[in-house]
């Protein structure tokens, strides 16, 4: 009963604290992700931990380590089985519900009765040990769906690669970061019954490579795009990185974070990055201003003959964006396999692949409604008769862009297997975040247990277990397949694992501390693990701040007796990696309009209310709509972060903990902890909770709006985008997701961090929509001569306009500002209906930089001005 003897310790510290007069918050943090224990703890309280708990039905399953989570012998050869029906299915309609078996007539009928079938009555778990109750449909309760044992599956373990120290070749890295898509988005992690297929949904690419590989089963990501690509790239909490929205100018990592691409470069790795990006939508935070030598960027959402940019080029491409990025990123992948066999370089590297898919989006721009996903018509067709059995539209699309996008991940995993890669790479896939449900996956009657039928509360955005709770999976050299590691894991932990295995310092490019752990201990066979000794004494030399997440690596590359279970647990993992909590944040206490106070040189001061754990934050519009929960929209973080600690789960906005065993990561009554010990352990998560806040405010990049680069590096025309503001008149100036409003008085003004690297000239354009005629000025240089009006700056008078357009200010001399930040400002000079707000969209302020006065390019610009719409992304040389 070790899992149970290690909460009681937890539990009967809290109440020994706090019979002691201090509160939980008052122990100790070493690292903002550890908490510190005292040596010594008072054993009579360890009965303590049965007592006020709710029945719990898992719980008789999950007592002992050797046990958990173990699944009955029947079901060993599901998974083999499974992979074979599948890799001869050529239908894709539904051919069996939950439960029947493949053996009978296929039909390609929905079965409802058969789908309804789940569960027993008598509250037994799901497939957590030999004599529990099977439950082949979704969730009852607290009783999750039974998923396919993990057998593995004979497949050969690649020749551990050996070490740099051993002068032998270093490993190459592939990190995969789907979009959108959540846990129970692939259809290994939907129920079925042995020799079985699951209804619905089809990824066999995926299924094969997760059954083939350490997976993970307490994955955590962030809740949302922006946030979980910040925390995957940096290995940092992601706030820290200064992300804190996917939109509103708080979509941004700063300047001074170094990624993975600094990082492995920075030690002799090539860096590429191919698909999504989402980290910064301006000149100087392009994937090729972050560390990635070779870079393919698609237009967001453009699921058809995409505009591309390469290493900062626009390129138009024709045909299925996936399948074009595809097409590039194995011909890169060829390229490599090439050198490395030739003998010519021996050059390892890195690669970040992040598809668009399963977002929303269009086909073309704007061509249909916005909340759809875009499956190539083949694929939709396939699943549109579900509409018959009360199947929602959105969910149908959702299925069918998922066996689209398998279909692409197939490409690049047969390529693996079959090339000389395959023994010296590590591949390494995760989805950003949970689970995205339009309204109709919600309400429509049955809709959400077929898509979701694990059980999980919340979806994306949420800090519940729908919204953060993810798969992992990791395929490579003396990594075990046919696994699954139950140990607590963050998206941060997965740079410092990939650092680990290569023998790349922490410090490496200049990194500060990751807020991650390596976890390469629980991926190498034999336990043969790399030090990460001299890493760490590089980056404490090197003045590195703590890492949020821990490393995983230890579940990777595992050995010992648990490493042959297919289930086992966390029993390879560190005393670290136990004890650890896992912090989550949703960006429901943030908002566009966020605007911290700034003090002399332009810097967030801290602390301030708006930061204060208590008081502060925002709502966010989005918060009573997401939470169906306005009694809580009171001020304060708190009720936006979650936290896993073992087993257990606190929900800041409710102050409910829940006990979360085995498979059953559900939020409900049925699993929730109460009594004298669901308060101590509340008290226990609130002040680590609070204690990380403290230390995120006091990171350096933490709230910093973006810094805007005029003629940064031969490249010329820069979007300053209003939303991203660190400066306004509060009420009257609005900063918007995409854009800003307002600006009815005179005086009104917004100013944004610039640095001018280059002198020249400089041409203002604003693209906007309008109410009234008005004047503006604007300014480039220190706010203090801005003040005194001695700094650089034009005046133009600006017409009303209902198309957004651009409307041309006037050009700028401006003197290199030497490396240091200066304001960029815009004020109100006139307005001809005072009191009404002028802008009901102000969508772009674009600077570019001209040619010299008396070049012939001058001449050419100033005869043929074209203004570029601002969803280009703009950074064009």
């Amino acid at each position: 009963m070790r899992r149970l003897v290690s909460v009681a310790i937890v539990v009967g510290l809290a109440l020994a604290t706090a019979a002691a007069g201090s509160s939980a918050a008052d122990i100790p943090l070493s690292t903002p992700t550890q908490m510190q224990w005292p040596v010594s703890l008072d054993t009579d309280l360890l009965a303590d931990i049965g007592k006020g708990a709710p029945a719990d039905p898992v719980v008789g399953a999950l007592d002992d380590d050797e046990s958990d989570n173990e699944i009955d012998d029947a079901d060993a050869n599901v998974d083999k089985e499974q992979n074979d029906v599948e890799e001869n299915d050529e239908e894709v309609d539904v051919e069996v519900a939950y439960g029947e078996d493949v053996e009978a007539e296929d039909t390609g009928d929905y079965n409802e009765d058969t789908a309804a079938a789940a569960g027993d009555s008598n509250g037994t778990a799901a497939g957590q040990n030999g004599t529990a109750s099977a439950n082949y449909g979704p969730a009852q309760g607290c009783i999750p769906p039974t998923l396919p044992d993990p057998q593995p599956l004979g497949v050969r373990i690649p020749r551990m690669a050996a070490a740099a120290a051993d002068g032998g070749s270093r490993p190459n890295f592939i990190v995969i970061l789907t979009d959108d898509q959540g846990w129970d988005d692939i259809s290994l992690n939907h129920p079925r019954a042995p020799g079985s297929k699951p209804d619905f949904i089809k990824t066999p690419n995926m299924d094969r490579f997760l059954q083939r590989s350490t997976r993970f089963d307490n994955f955590y990501v962030a809740p949302m795009c922006s946030q979980s690509r910040a925390a995957l790239l940096t290995g940092r909490d992601f706030a820290r990185t200064g992300t804190m929205l996917v939109n509103g100018g708080y979509d941004y990592m700063n300047r001074g974070e170094k990624t993975a691409g600094h990082i492995m470069a920075a030690d002799g790795y090539k860096t590429a990055h191919f698909g999504k990006w989402h980290n910064g939508r301006t000149l100087g935070y392009e994937p090729w201003h972050f560390g990635f030598e070779d870079s393919w960027f698609p237009e967001l959402y453009i699921n058809l003959d995409n505009m591309m940019r390469h290493n900062g080029e626009y390129v138009q491409t024709e045909g299925l964006m996936e399948q074009d990025l595809m097409d590039k990123m194995l011909g890169w992948l060829s390229q490599q396999q090439q050198q490395q066999q030739g003998g010519n370089s021996s050059q390892p590297f890195f690669l970040y692949y992040a598809p668009n898919a399963i977002h929303q989006g269009w086909m073309r721009p704007g061509q249909g409604p916005k909340w759809q996903r875009p499956a190539p018509e083949p694929y939709l067709q396939k699943y549109m008769h579900l509409l018959e059995h009360n199947v929602s539209i959105s969910t149908i699309e959702v299925w069918a862009m998922l066996e689209y996008m398998d279909d692409v991940l197939g490409r690049l995993f047969d390529f693996i297997e079959a090339s000389p890669l395959r023994d010296n790479t590590y591949v390494m896939i995760m989805g950003d975040n949970g689970s995205e449900l339009f309204d109709g996956e919600r309400i429509t009657e049955g809709n959400l247990e077929k898509r979701m039928p694990s059980g999980m509360q919340g979806y994306k955005r949420s800090v519940e277990e729908g919204g953060i709770r993810n798969f992992l999976a990791v395929q490579g050299p003396g990594v075990q397949g046919g696994v699954v590691d139950s140990t607590l894991l963050d998206i941060t932990d997965v740079v410092p694992t990939v650092a680990d295995l290569a023998g790349v310092p922490e410090a490496a490019g200049g990194h500060l501390p990751f807020s991650g752990k390596s976890f390469a201990n629980l991926l190498l066979a034999g336990g043969n693990t790399p030090t990460t000794t001299a890493a760490a004494a590089a980056a404490a030399a090197a003045g590195h701040l703590p890492f949020s997440g821990k490393s995983f690596a230890n579940l990777l590359l595992a050995g010992g007796k648990a490493a042959g279970k297919a289930r086992r647990g966390s029993a390879l993992a560190s005393q670290e990696q136990q004890d650890r909590f896992l912090f989550s944040m949703s960006p429901m206490c943030w908002d566009p309009d966020s605007v911290p106070e700034l003090d002399a040189d332009r810097k967030v001061i801290k602390p301030q209310p708006l930061l204060d754990f208590d008081t502060g934050g925002v709502n966010n519009a989005l918060y009573s709509y997401i939470h169906n929960d306005t009694a809580n929209a009171t001020l304060g973080f708190e009720r936006c972060i979650g936290v896993r600690y073992k087993e257990y789960k606190w929900i800041g906005r409710t102050g409910k903990v829940y006990r979360l065993p085995g498979d059953s990561h559900i939020e409900l009554p049925c699993n929730e902890v109460t009594g004298a010990q669901g308060e101590a352990l509340a008290d226990l998560m609130a002040g680590a909770a609070r204690r990380w806040w403290a230390d995120l405010v006091a990171e350096p990049h933490s709230f910093q709006k973006p810094t805007f680069f005029l003629g940064f590096e031969g490249w010329n025309v820069t979007n300053v985008l209003p939303d991203a503001a660190h400066d306004r008149t509060q009420d009257r100036v609005r900063l918007l997701p995409n854009g800003a409003t307002g600006f009815s008085e005179v005086g009104d003004y917004m100013c944004f961090g610039t640095e001018v690297v280059a002198a020249g000239r400089y041409e203002v354009v604003l693209m906007y929509t309008s109410r009234a005629l008005a004047s503006f000025e604007l300014a480039v240089g220190p706010l203090a001569d801005i003040q005194q009006g001695s700094a650089p700056a034009i005046t133009a008078q600006l017409p009303a306009m209902s198309i957004m357009n651009g409307q041309i200010m006037g050009v700028l001399d401006l003197p290199s500002s030497g490396g240091q930040l200066v304001d960029t400002c815009l004020t109100l000079v006139n307005n001809s209906a005072p009191g009404t707000p002028v802008f009901l969209n102000l969508g772009d302020i674009r600077i570019t930089r001209l040619p010299p006065a008396d070049t012939p390019a001058a001449a050419a610009a100033a005869a043929d001005v074209v203004v570029v719409p601002r969803s280009s992304g703009g950074s064009c040389r």
